[in-house]
């Protein structure tokens, strides 16, 4: 099971703000992509 999947998960079970952690996982997700396209781009 993907880490990010997990977090929420965990999250959730033991009482955390689950909104926010899904929230925080969607943001490193984006960001990710970001950069990826960025790498792309620099290194072509």
């Amino acid at each position: 099971m993907p880490t990010a999947a997990m977090t929420a998960i965990f999250a959730k079970k033991y009482g955390c703000d689950s909104e926010l952690t899904s929230i925080l996982i969607f943001a490193t997700f984006i960001s990710s992509c970001i950069t990826m396209f960025m790498m792309i781009i620099l290194l072509s």
